[in-house]
């Protein structure tokens, strides 16, 4: 049961990835992708309950990402339950998102210097 699980953790986790490619903008994919990596690998380990939770919520997004009308805003709000339940880690994190969501689009060449690409 265990491999059935990572493979469909890995579905997902790869499903995330293609869905980035086509819904977001560049600099959107760029951090989309970076907190996504950083999710996944803070909950490799984690207990059975947490882990279903996570995956769920992981999951939801993905639904909702693939299935957004390309026409309207990107995302959806946060009720005041869901943000109850994060952890003072996910808030500050949210909080950053939230700061660089607001900020002005990056031009993507901005993006392979913030990564160290230039330099290949």
């Amino acid at each position: 049961e265990k491999m059935g699980t990572r493979r469909a953790v890995l579905r997902l986790y790869k499903g995330i990835f293609r869905a980035h490619q086509v819904r977001l903008s560049p600099s959107e994919r760029w951090m989309g992708n970076e907190f996504v990596r950083r999710e996944f690998k803070l909950h490799k380990n984690v207990p059975d309950l947490e882990a279903l939770s996570f995956i769920s919520s992981w999951a939801d997004y993905y639904e909702t990402l693939v299935n957004m009308d390309p026409s309207q805003p990107i995302g959806v709000h946060m009720n005041q339950e869901q943000r109850d339940s994060l952890d003072p880690d996910q808030l500050a994190q949210l909080g950053k998102l939230e700061a660089e969501a607001t900020r002005k689009e990056i031009d993507p060449s901005k993006i392979k210097q913030l990564r160290g690409d230039d330099n290949k």
